[in-house]
């Protein structure tokens, strides 16, 4: 969505909700404001000039869904208004902007609501977990020569972005193999993260540099060990799923491997509903944990970044799942 353009006549404020809410995050980028909501894949760009686009942004920071509309245009010039307001506006058409001053707490309503009932019964789930058909049998295996353990007295350190000391060689796939196992390897019926239901539902995928393009790998958890997918993915277009330029530039500048931890909601939906999404980002929050304190026994450093384009990656990689994170893994000096 473009927008917005003054031609013609100022409506006002009539067509925006008396306690609007924004949904979603928003940023700045050349002159034109981005707001996206990863969970429903709503997103609307407005163009405007510098100045409308930080007011904007100010304007959306009082959009708790607590402010009426006086009080959040309150302090703006005569000038500027109009201009906000449409904008307002045209984010209210796109859905991003909703009428709820309670919207926190229906939130959590509707996550219980959707949670089944005691006398309902639950689903069937296969715990044999989600599995990346395009594997095929006799493809490529890497396995971990080594495992991450050990007991640590410093706290393990995220790589530093940009980083001045000079790029190490690659991860190669068999330590990369052996770092995720110690994360999330299947023995038994357990892993080393707890999980809700003990549903497990995330997917580890692997983005190991190849020349300009990147090879995917998909981790089998119950092996465990890397396996190819035969699936080469641009450098550029990974580049291009990185919101932050000083991180898409270090990225691309060190070529470590990145790591990229999605989730099969079908796995945790059936038992937990609305919920499971809230899981799912504890458990991923526990993974990139663990894979930190694997690296940093294996002398390797990782990095997690969430900045990244969800609808962009999801079509680079040709995944039906959700990414929510990604870990880029390197040696450290």
């Amino acid at each position: 969505m473009s927008g917005p353009k003054l031609a013609g006549g100022y409506s006002g404020r009539e067509s925006l909700p008396e306690y609007p809410h924004v949904v979603g995050r928003w940023h700045i980028k050349d002159s034109r404001f981005v707001l996206i909501d990863v969970a429903s894949g709503k997103a609307a760009t407005v163009e405007t000039t510098p100045v409308a686009a930080e007011a904007l942004a100010a304007v959306c920071g009082r959009c708790c869904g607590q402010t009426d509309l006086a009080t959040v245009f309150q302090g703006f010039s005569p000038e500027i208004e109009p201009e906000l307001v449409e904008a307002m506006t045209a984010l209210h058409a796109a859905g991003l902007v909703v009428d709820d001053r309670r919207r926190p707490h229906r939130l959590l309503r509707e996550l219980q609501r959707f949670a089944p009932a005691a006398d309902e019964p639950v689903l069937p789930t296969d715990r044999a977990g989600w599995r990346d058909a395009r594997c095929r049998t006799g493809s490529q295996v890497h396995t971990g020569q080594r495992a991450a353990s050990g007991v640590f007295t410093e706290r393990p350190r995220s790589l530093p972005l940009p980083d001045p000391s000079p790029p190490q060689p690659p991860v190669e796939p068999g330590e990369l193999a052996a770092l995720l196992a110690s994360g999330y390897r299947t023995e038994g019926e357990w892993k080393p993260v707890a999980s809700a239901g003990r549903l497990w539902p995330l997917v580890l995928h692997a983005l190991i540099p190849d020349g300009e393009c990147y090879e995917l790998l998909w981790f089998d958890p119950d092996r465990p060990a890397l396996r190819s997918t035969e699936a080469r993915v641009s450098a550029g277009v990974v580049e291009e799923c990185l919101i932050q330029s000083d991180v898409s530039t270090a990225v691309m500048e060190r070529r470590g491997s990145l790591v990229v931890i999605s989730v099969d909601l079908s796995r945790v939906g059936a038992k937990y509903g609305n919920r499971g999404a809230l899981y799912s980002l504890l458990e991923a929050g526990a993974v990139g944990h663990q894979l930190a304190i694997g690296a940093k026994a294996m002398g390797l450093g990782t990095r997690m970044i969430c900045g990244f384009w969800v609808s962009e990656l999801q079509q680079a990689l040709e995944l039906e799942l959700i990414p929510l994170a990604l870990v880029l893994v390197e040696h450290r000096q």
